[in-house]
């Protein structure tokens, strides 16, 4: 077998150390959903991007030390610190996020949850964010300072390093994908750590000679302790990230959980709990021990045994309170027809166990996107689901409900959506959480293809909220219906909860009459139907809903909610509502707004003050030290460097997010998608890199940028207009047509970058670092400001605004950055080793 030579060793680290790097970045957004919350995955971002910009700093700062040093041995130091770093990073922050869960645990204790108690809390998780973040930060500088030295000290093989560096990156991203799913989240990381090990050993290797004695022997003993580490880990666990005791809270009446068991998969952290409640909607309080599964810090969904007691006791009840029956239940009331069900998010199958109490010989199927929600009721022992998932007439199918209703081709009865909590697909690179999807406007239309003639929607309780109706009305319309003759809403008198009814066809007059008849059996007050000059509605207290509907009803989008589309599904959030409230009080009111919008703040501060310490305290102290003393740069050309770097920086990662949101649905799984966009954008950008100097010789800067242009023009025309015709496709399918669609795109970008790289290099190799440092640094501001243009206007704005740092690229290049051999004045090029 022939022997590994110098390149190929040195390739090896490369890929090593790539692949360690993202494999922990990805990792991050799912301790902090644990721990925190979801939706940090821009955060998560930011720390990684300032920590490889600070190093590719360093490296710009001492570059004249590092210049006589040997080049192997700083690479073999940096990254044997980063796999060090790691471990202990981890291990710290898991300590910090138990100091702060004990802390927002005893805040809770005998309180109620209120907008101050969860702005409170909101304070606490963001100060643990902030805290981690700082930690974080110190693997991925000794990470971006290794990827510095192999850029800037090895620029004759520019195209090739940056090759193995993307192609790494890939290897790692579904790399911590794959071992997420089988091992614990501590066991990953100590993976992730041996091979940023082994990647300092595959630098000694690829030059030994001057590798000091001391420094080989480090590197044995490290990776030793690290193997002695995961020998240990698997009997006593270094770092578990354990959400609050109050994290699945519902209600008021309740005490902290007790968790029996975890594990670690892709979707999050899911844990197996038991807690003494009391329904949240409940007119009288009952304490009573549930069984639960809960994901992170927040989703949660009830184990109802199948047995006949259990059957007996849920058969009146809803999963919110004792005092009402299950909105799922009154439209099989109206009409005994009704025998084909389907249940989105199903979960552990409590809504389905409910419609089986009543309607046992009904067809029942539930979809649900999370595999392991769905086994621990299984596994639960006393729950006896396995009998009930056996019957003949129940199914349950793990798949993502809303792309699963695009490609249905079997009619239902009744479509119940649902919001279990633990379905939550939280830190996988979404933005939002996997159910608020279900409740858009494009969603709805797909229900209303999936209806048998009688068939209708139901849903209602806390999942039921007014934001949606909106949706819900612009679904109808644009379905080419009255929504005045297709919907009936109505409200439980004794817990205040809402329900809806949504038909395919008109509204039966004889439904309306039926519904009237149970009314006071089942404490009904009907508050909306489209026979009101038949039988009137009269006594009823406009409250939040009815005012909604009637607003919507009459006028499209005279309500204070925006229509939830796929490309703004934020149930939970309205950035115009919040924006353009006309009162303060409006914005207190609306409190997920503000916090989010808090949030944002608190993050984008933490970010500054990490970014002032880190990199501008250094970059300014050298600026007067040395830059200035040597009167080379002019200002204007340094600052139209500084600018193009950073839009590539800032392009680059607004794309990425965008694309991950866009392609949620249309690969059936956002994990899917996040997997697929980045491994196949960060392989076509590899390749870019490697063909980056035969592009460049075809092609000028100016048609470089404008190519890139179109190709991003051309991705967002596709999502637009031809999506939407692939949906009922295989998923195999789907997924060779994304890889197929964004290669070309990658291949441009990723053949940019080098390419200026080389450019720069030619004039001034000493500026390299610094370029790297300003695209990371700029791509830090830009997670930041994704989540924001995500949040507030949605994927399509958040994807022109990438496109438009692109364009400002192509502009620039015709302007003084098309010669960049003139950002510097003449002098003798600067000489460094390597």
């Amino acid at each position: 077998m022939k022997k590994l030579d110098q390149k190929g060793w040195f390739a090896i680290g490369i890929v090593l150390l790539s692949a360690a790097l993202l494999g922990f970045e990805l990792l991050l957004p799912r301790i902090f959903s644990a721990v925190a919350g979801s939706a940090f995955i821009h955060y998560a971002l930011a720390i990684a991007l300032l920590g490889l910009a600070a190093g590719n700093l360093t490296v710009y700062l001492k570059r004249g030390t590092y210049a006589k040093e040997h080049k192997p041995y700083l690479l073999v130091r940096s990254c044997l610190l980063f796999g060090i770093s790691l471990i202990i990073s981890i291990i710290i922050v898991d300590q910090i996020g138990a100091v702060m869960v004990h802390a927002i645990d005893q805040l809770q204790l005998g309180r109620a949850m209120t907008p101050d108690l969860l702005e409170a809390l909101f304070h606490y998780r963001f100060s643990y964010l902030m805290i981690s973040g700082i930690f974080l930060f110190i693997p991925f500088f000794f990470g971006g300072r290794s990827i510095g030295i192999i850029i800037t000290f090895f620029m004759e093989e520019v195209e090739r390093n940056l090759f193995f560096n993307l192609l790494g990156s890939a290897i790692g991203c579904i790399l911590s994908i794959l071992l997420i799913s089988f091992l614990d989240i501590s066991t990953v990381f100590l993976i992730l750590s041996f091979c940023g090990c082994i990647a300092a050993y595959s630098f000694m290797r690829s030059d030994e000679k001057k590798i000091p004695s001391l420094v080989k022997r480090s590197i044995h003993i490290t990776l030793f302790l690290v193997i002695l580490l995961l020998i240990v880990n698997s009997s006593y666990r270094l770092a578990t990230y354990s959400p609050s005791t109050f994290a699945f809270r519902r209600g008021n009446n309740l005490e902290p959980h007790q968790e029996i068991t975890y594990r670690w998969t892709p979707y999050g952290r899911i844990g197996l709990y038991t807690q003494v409640w009391s329904p949240p909607l409940n007119h009288n309080i009952s304490l009573r021990e549930k069984k639960f599964v809960g994901i992170d810090s927040g989703g949660h969904s009830l184990i109802e045994p199948f047995t006949k007691e259990s059957l007996k006791n849920i058969h009146n009840t809803s999963k919110y309170s004792d005092d009402e029956i299950d909105q799922s239940i009154i439209p099989v009331i109206l009409d005994r027809e009704r025998k084909t069900f389907l249940v989105l998010l199903a979960g552990t199958g409590q809504d389905m166990l409910r419609l089986y109490s009543w309607f046992p010989d009904a067809s029942i199927q539930g979809i649900d996107v999370n595999p392991a929600v769905y086994r621990f009721g299984l596994e639960t022992g006393d729950s006896h689901l396995q009998e009930f998932f056996s019957l003949p007439n129940v199914t349950m199918t793990i798949h993502e409900a809303r792309s699963y209703a695009e490609k249905a081709y079997t009619q239902y009865d009744l479509i119940v959506v649902s919001y279990d909590g633990a379905s939550f697909a939280t830190g996988s690179g979404a933005f939002t959480t996997t159910p608020q999807f279900l409740f858009t406007k494009e969603a709805y239309e797909a229900y209303l293809r999936m209806l048998s003639p009688q068939g209708v929607i139901a849903g209602g309780g806390i999942s039921m909220s007014p934001r949606k109706i909106p949706s819900i009305v612009a679904a109808l319309r644009s379905s080419g219906m009255d929504p005045k003759d297709h919907i009936i809403l109505y409200r439980f008198g004794n817990t205040g909860s809402h329900g809806i009814i949504i038909y395919k066809e008109l509204v039966p007059e004889i439904e309306v009459d039926r519904l009237y008849a149970i009314s006071s059996n089942y404490s009904l007050t009907i508050q909306y139907h489209p026979y009101t000059n038949i039988t009137p509605i009269v006594n009823i207290t406009p409250d939040g809903w009815s005012t909604t509907l009637m607003q919507e009803l009459h006028l499209e989008g005279s309500s204070p909610y925006l229509i939830g589309t796929d490309d703004w599904p934020y149930l939970y959030f309205s950035g115009e509502m919040y924006r353009f409230a006309a009162r303060p009080i409006e914005k207190e009111k609306d409190i997920s707004s503000f916090l989010s919008i808090m949030g944002l703040g608190y993050l984008l501060g933490g970010i500054i003050i990490l970014t002032f310490l880190f990199f501008l305290l250094p970059l300014l102290k050298y600026h007067s030290d040395h830059i200035m003393e040597r009167k080379r740069i002019i200002p204007l050309r340094l600052a139209h460097f500084t600018l193009v770097f950073g839009m590539i920086g800032i392009g680059w990662v607004l794309l990425e997010l965008a694309l991950i949101h866009k392609f949620s649905l249309y690969l059936e799984n956002p994990l899917l998608s996040f997997s697929i966009v980045v491994a196949s954008i960060l392989i076509s950008l590899a390749y870019g890199s490697l063909k980056s100097q035969k592009i460049a010789e075809k092609l000028s800067l100016r048609i470089h940028g404008i190519l890139i242009i179109v190709l991003s023009a051309g991705v967002l025309y596709w999502t637009q207009t031809k999506m939407h015709l692939f949906f009922p496709e295989p998923v195999m399918k789907k997924i060779l047509s994304v890889i197929i669609l964004l290669f070309p795109l990658g291949l441009a970008i990723g053949s940019l970058f080098p390419r200026l790289l080389r450019i720069i290099n030619e004039k001034s190799p000493e500026m390299v670092p610094f370029a790297l440092a300003i695209n990371s640094l700029a791509s830090v501001f830009a997670t930041v400001l994704g989540a924001g243009l995500l949040l507030v206007y949605g994927g399509n704005v958040t994807y022109l605004a990438g496109t438009l740092c692109y364009l400002a690229i192509a502009l620039l290049s015709f302007t003084t950055f098309g010669d960049m051999t003139r950002w510097l004045k003449p002098e003798p090029k600067d000489q460094i080793g390597g």
